[in-house]
This record gives C-alpha cells, structure tokens and sequence, in this order.
C-alpha cells in the first residue's frame, strides 16, 4: 500500500472574480430607449454596471435600466454575464411576454442561444401609458403571467428550459386584493412585490434576478444564513417593508416580497415561490432549477 499523501492542485483564472454557473446565467428585458451604442430592441450582454454606462446608457435617458442593472451586479456581482433587451415604451409587460411577439422576450432568449436560465420581466409602468389597477396590481401582470408560463413550457420542450420572475408593478398596498397565485397553474413564473425605492410603482426585479444568479440552483433565495440583500432599503406600496403590515398575506398568496427579522440587520426575500399550488412540486423556484439542471445535463449526455 503506497504511503498516503495529499496532492494539491493550483487553479488558476477566478481568483478574486465572480464564478458564474451556467444554472445562474441571466437575462432581463427593461424598459429604456435607444442611447450610445445601445439600440431599443436589440440584445446585447454586459459584465457590470460599468459595462452598460461604457456602451452610453445614462441616468438621463435609461435611468430606470441602470437601477435594475446595478441592482442585479450588487448581488451577482461583476463579472456575471447578463443578457439585456432593452424596449421602447410602447411595449408593455403583455406584449413582451406574448410569445408571438418577436420583439419581446423572446428576442433576447433567440440572441442568448439558449444559455438563459433565469429571466427577469421589468417594465415600467410610468413610461408604457395608462395602467389600470385590478386585484391589487397591474392587472397587465395576471395576463402576462399565463403568457410567460405558456413560454416557458415552450423553450422547456426544446431542451432550453429557464424560470421567470416578473415585477408585480403598481400594487395597490391592499394584500388581500392580491390574486391568489397558489391557485394558479405556473410553476416556471415567480412575481415580486416591492421596491428599493420608496417612490413609484415598480419592483426590484434586478435585486431578485441577481441573487438567485448568485446561489447554488437547490438554494432558497430566502435563505436567512445567505446573508442581508445588497439593499440598504426595502419598500412595500412606499411603506418601509419593516413596517409594512401585511407581509404574511403577500407570501401566503404567492408572491415574493421583502422582510426583515428582529435583532436581525437588513432585509430578505419572503420566499422563492412559483405562481403554483404547494401541492406542486415546483411551487419554488429552487426545485425548479434543480429539474431544469437535470434536464440540460441529460440533454448535454445526449447530442
């Protein structure tokens, strides 16, 4: 028997950088105009905030872009490759959503190659036109939701499968309003609710986006031990979400919102759970992507 030792192996290219899995590979498609070098409705990728502010995005004409850019690369952190398509206000989140629509989100998941596991839906409400409020959000985001779902289960038969989160936009702050999603059949789609800025209707997509990015694919976004979010402040309907009330009737509907915990600095993710009943077993996120690994690793084992 040859005498017991340890070899160790010196590896080399990621010291001190973000090392992203292709599990965590992301897209998001945001509301933004052309500028610089950044054409509306063309696809491109960045590795940083700095990146897209290089390619001439500003806060004058793409501010709300680079928020949910920024936000995704806080938690991601640089070096993550994301895929952005930025589209003209004329799109809402229905339109982007509707497979049918070459210019939505199905353009920049063509452009990625397949490589999208995670797809972020962030449109702005205060640029796309009148909005109108039913069951306590933009009820543009229900319609796109069974549109998203209808998508998903489309680039999962072709062994290209990704989750979905979309912004729960222009909630009315009344959580028992809310559509009860774990009544609902999509289990590729999560909503969010809330806001890192106390002022507009929008949520933080980006934030989400990039911590699951960040996490292993069998992870809660949840998870406490993770760690805070990058966010020094969370916001529910422009109440601090520490003080928002009814965070537990958000959750118990289906919806991913922010919370905090006594003695406990910072804020959390509710939850990481699909638009599904708990019944299914996909009704988070984290199951989801652990099948959707599977299926790519045996498609891989295939060709």
């Amino acid at each position: 028997m040859a005498l017991p030792n340890v070899n160790i192996t010196l590896a080399n290219g990621t010291l001190g950088q973000t090392l992203q899995t292709a599990d965590g590979v992301a897209g998001i498609v945001l509301t933004g105009a052309t500028e610089g070098t950044v054409t509306a409705g063309t696809p491109f990728t960045i590795q940083s905030l700095a990146n897209a502010q290089a390619l001439g995005l500003t806060q004058t004409n793409n501010a709300y872009a680079l928020k949910h850019i920024q936000e995704y690369f806080n938690e991601a952190g640089n070096g993550a490759t994301l895929y952005v398509l930025i589209v003209p206000n004329t799109l809402k989140v229905t339109n982007v959503c509707d497979q049918t629509n070459v210019n939505g989100a199905v353009k920049l998941l063509n452009y990625a190659g397949g490589v999208i596991r995670l797809l972020g839906i962030a449109i702005d409400d205060t640029q796309v036109g009148t909005i109108t409020v039913t069951n306590g959000l933009n009820a543009d985001v229900y319609t796109a939701l069974a549109s998203m779902q209808a998508m998903a289960t489309t680039y999962f038969g072709q062994q290209t499968p990704f989750r979905a989160v979309i912004g729960g936009t222009s909630f009315s702050g009344t959580a028992t309003a809310l559509t009860n999603q774990t009544t609902n059949a999509s289990n590729r789609v999560s909503i969010v609710i809330g806001d890192t800025i106390s002022t507009g209707p929008n949520a933080a997509v980006g934030l989400l986006l990039g911590r699951l990015s960040a996490i292993p694919v069998q992870r809660k976004v949840s998870r406490v031990k993770t760690g805070q979010l990058t966010t020094l402040a969370a916001y529910i309907n422009g109440t601090d979400a520490a003080k928002y009330t009814s965070t537990a009737t958000v959750h118990d509907r289906g919806y991913i919102t922010f919370r905090t915990f006594s003695g406990k600095s910072g804020y959390f993710f509710t939850g990481d759970d699909t638009c599904k009943a708990a019944t299914d077993d996909y009704n988070v996120l984290a199951r989801g992507r652990v099948i959707d690994k599977a299926d790519t690793g045996l498609c891989h084992l295939c060709k």
